[in-house]
């Protein structure tokens, strides 16, 4: 956000406000819907595994990766792919 921020040459509470105004959401929130909706993308169309997926996003481990993933899914990356043949 900060370096968005800079970009715009406005301060990072104008960004967060400006954007929670126009969108509904916070850009936090935005970001995370977007990375795991490439989680479930990768999960769906390549034989990567959940650890491979979690470090390209941008985790630190695939544990931290899952939990997010459930939390948004309500199913664990694994039991998301074993549902979704390739």
């Amino acid at each position: 956000m900060r370096s968005l921020a800079k970009k715009h040459f406005i301060s990072e509470k104008s960004l967060s406000r400006t954007f929670v105004k126009t969108f509904g959401i916070k850009i936090s929130d935005f970001i995370l819907e977007q990375v795991m909706q490439r989680a479930k993308y990768l999960l769906e169309n390549t034989d990567m595994t959940v650890a491979d997926i979690a470090e390209e996003l941008g985790y630190s481990n695939d544990y931290n990766f899952s939990r997010t993933f459930k939390n948004m899914y309500s199913v664990y990356p694994a039991m998301f792919r074993r549902k979704t043949p390739l």
